[in-house]
């Protein structure tokens, strides 16, 4: 092996060897704030006319779970997704297993909320209603998709454009129409989105949807 390449080899074992520190001291951090209990209503509460925490993507799945343990935290919850029927089957269950919570559902399909603003203002003009003159402590920006392409060119522009629409300009539509509920006097606020491991470092197949977690993160 020449020299040449000899050192070529190094800086790439290098630069591998950073990325593969980074991703871990990721995944070290997020298991360990995992690990460490906090006062959520504490924290991002208030003491005036009940705490809402805001959770899309919330008729199923990892959302469901996010929901679950707000409410088990004592905030009252707005449950969005597309479909009703599901929104109102984890509210009722919500409502049974922790009866002094409120619950409200908002549909909304997200993968359009950032394609015109008169779709923000009736969106924030249902969570208004929805919150019932309360306060937003907490949103949780879970709605999302990804999908496993071979080729990137397995996917059709129109899929792309989907998956690109809902996971960045439909968040980026989601956090700035509630901002104004967010920013509060005397309390403070919590905005969670949620990433993927492609979001830390492109993983094959996942071209787009990489990009669109990386912008979330």
């Amino acid at each position: 092996m020449s020299s040449t390449l000899k050192k070529v080899v190094f800086i790439l074992s290098f630069i591998g060897a950073l990325k593969a520190y980074s991703v871990l001291k990721a995944l070290f951090r997020y298991f360990y704030r995992l690990q460490q209990k906090k006062n959520l209503k504490k924290l991002y509460g208030s003491s005036s006319q009940g705490t809402w925490a805001v959770v899309t993507g919330s008729s199923s799945g990892i959302g469901v779970h996010f929901a679950r343990q707000l409410a088990s935290h004592g905030f009252n919850i707005v449950l969005v997704a597309r479909r009703k029927d599901k929104l109102e089957e984890v509210s009722k269950a919500i409502q049974q297993d922790f009866p002094s919570v409120k619950t409200s559902v908002v549909c909304c399909d997200l993968m359009k909320l950032g394609q015109a603003d008169h779709l923000c203002e009736t969106f924030l003009q249902n969570i208004d209603s929805a919150i019932e003159n309360g306060e937003i402590g907490v949103l949780v920006a879970n709605a999302g998709n990804s999908d496993l392409a071979r080729h990137f060119t397995d996917h059709s522009l129109e899929r792309n454009r989907d998956m690109l629409n809902l996971n960045t300009l439909g968040n980026l539509a989601l956090i700035q129409t509630l901002m104004p509920r967010l920013i509060r006097k005397d309390s403070r606020s919590c905005i969670v989105t949620v990433g993927a491991l492609s979001a830390v470092t492109p993983l094959p197949g996942f071209a787009t949807s990489s990009a669109n977690k990386a912008y979330l993160r």
